[in-house]
């Protein structure tokens, strides 16, 4: 499974979060500073009123004279691409950024419905943070392209049924999807859409529907590639790639400021993000550090630690506001840096018998990413299964909390240790009166000395495959050490040796 996440007009999102009084208003990006600058992207309010793509800045004027034009903002875009990134590395450890306003997330070695569970928490955070982003989550990445760019929020294409879904998520089958999706949705090319056309195939779905082979003999190569993007045939391999912790952000002004208030505005902007990336990441901050960089003379910088190291973004720019509180400069400020140190999120509450583990954020970052590897269903505790058959365990979920030792003696946890022999020893074995008296295996031999025994254990008697039926003895030697003795079946083995 893969989700896709996919932030429309990406680079007017960005521009626009960094300028306040903006919501709401009809907002044209054009492509740079030019006269013959054109638009690229604008908000709807804009569209209302006839802006379109292509359109330059007088012409866009004068079909809104309201129209608020701004400029791209490689700074800006980096700052949010940076949020939707780390958002999604939260979620699974293999992420990949295909182009500037969407990453692809592999989701397999994660329970499905805790994944979507935070795939739709990804939206609601993001979307504290002025940025919308859409998700499609689907079997292949291709599918959860095609959902991301039609969703609405969170959009689930699979045929399973799925109980209690965020209310962010719309679920529907892969068939229902691929039925209502106009085929240009698939960006199919000119010849190939005009050939379908001709055909009278208006939906993803129809196309879908045609034979492989039939598409290949009339449309060659490049339908057959359009045809098993639709299909959702085949899957990639998507790299884990390691989140760098460096929560710091930065601006540079394109006109020097002399008051506090666009400082604030955006202070507080990217402390709200930083905050985001740190709870995303189970950190807290424990460091402010402001360093504002002046038109003229020396930066000016501030330090302030943290009493009680947390991640509330109000808390920390109310901290910040009151270092701020009073200064003055005789310069105007051109640009500032906002970093926080950080150390791992560590709160709970434990009984009076029990202990944390050393440090269970990271544990748990680590669990993740073997997850992600290995799959959830190969990663756990092993546990002894009920029956109390040899070898036959389960994995259960890794503890939060470690259980207190009862207090054995260390003399008796070295006694009751054994040395398991993988493959069990063959051995010989003479009888007196129905107990073993010797013994002789490649590794062991001698006379018994004291015995403990039989015990005989079975179970599953009602299967064929899976009886088992076995007698075991626990042997001291006369010459010293001690051996666990199988007889199982009509064979005799040596199971392990005791330290």
């Amino acid at each position: 499974m893969y989700a896709v996440f996919y932030m429309p007009d990406f680079s007017l999102q960005a521009a626009m979060r960094s300028q306040s009084a903006l919501n709401g208003a009809a907002v044209a990006l054009v492509s740079d500073h030019e006269s013959k600058a054109v638009t690229l992207q604008f908000t709807k309010e804009a569209a209302n009123e006839g802006v379109g793509i292509g359109l330059s800045v007088g012409q866009a004027l004068a079909r809104c004279p309201g129209l608020k034009i701004i400029y791209r903002s490689q700074q800006a875009e980096e700052h949010a691409w940076k949020a939707l990134h780390s958002a999604a590395y939260s979620i699974a450890p293999r992420v990949e950024r295909q182009f500037e306003d969407l990453c692809v997330v592999d989701l397999r070695g994660r329970k499905e419905t805790e994944a979507i569970q935070e795939c739709s928490e990804v939206i609601s955070g993001l979307k504290s943070l002025s940025l919308v982003v859409r998700a499609g989550i689907a079997e292949t990445d291709s599918l959860a392209l095609l959902a991301a760019k039609r969703a609405e929020k969170v959009t689930l294409l699979s045929e399973a049924r799925y109980e209690k879904l965020h209310p962010n998520v719309v679920q529907i089958t892969n068939k229902f999807f691929l039925d209502t999706l106009p085929i240009e949705s698939v960006e199919p090319g000119n010849h190939i859409l005009e050939i379908l056309t001709q055909w009278g195939i208006r939906t993803v779905g129809k196309f879908a529907s045609l034979k492989r082979s039939s598409v290949g003999n009339r449309l060659g190569m490049e339908g057959l590639v359009l045809w098993d993007r639709v299909k959702g045939r085949g899957t990639r391999v998507i790299g884990v790639l390691d989140l760098p912790l460096v929560f710091e952000m930065s601006w540079e002004f394109e006109r020097e400021i002399e008051n506090l208030e666009p400082l604030l505005f955006l202070v507080r902007r990217f402390m709200e993000q930083l905050c985001f990336e740190m709870k995303r990441a189970h950190k807290v901050a424990t460091l402010l550090i402001l360093d504002l960089g002046l038109a003229y003379g020396e930066p000016l910088l501030f330090e302030q630690k943290i009493p009680d190291p947390n991640s509330n973004h109000e808390a920390l720019f109310r901290l910040l506001v009151s270092c701020l509180d009073g200064v003055s400069t005789d310069s105007p400020v051109d640009r500032f840096s906002l970093r926080m140190d950080y150390e791992d999120h560590q709160e709970r509450q434990y009984g009076l018998f029990d202990s944390s583990l050393k440090n269970p954020h990271r544990f748990s970052q680590t669990l993740t990413k073997l997850a992600g590897i290995v799959g959830t269903e190969r990663l756990g505790r092993p546990v002894m299964r009920p029956e109390g058959r040899p070898d036959g365990f389960e994995l259960e979920a890794m503890p939060q909390t470690v259980e207190v030792d009862d207090g054995m003696a260390l003399e008796e946890c070295i006694m009751k240790s054994m040395k398991r022999y993988r493959p069990m020893l063959e051995a010989k074995v003479e009888l007196q009166g129905g107990v073993p008296v010797w013994i002789q295996s490649d590794e062991v031999s001698g006379f018994v000395g004291k015995y403990s025994g039989p015990w005989v254990r079975s179970g599953h008697w009602w299967e064929k495959e899976g009886l088992w039926n076995r007698s075991e003895w626990d042997i001291r030697l006369r010459k010293g050490g001690g051996v666990r003795l199988v007889k199982d079946g009509k064979a005799w083995c040596i199971e392990g040796s005791y330290g």
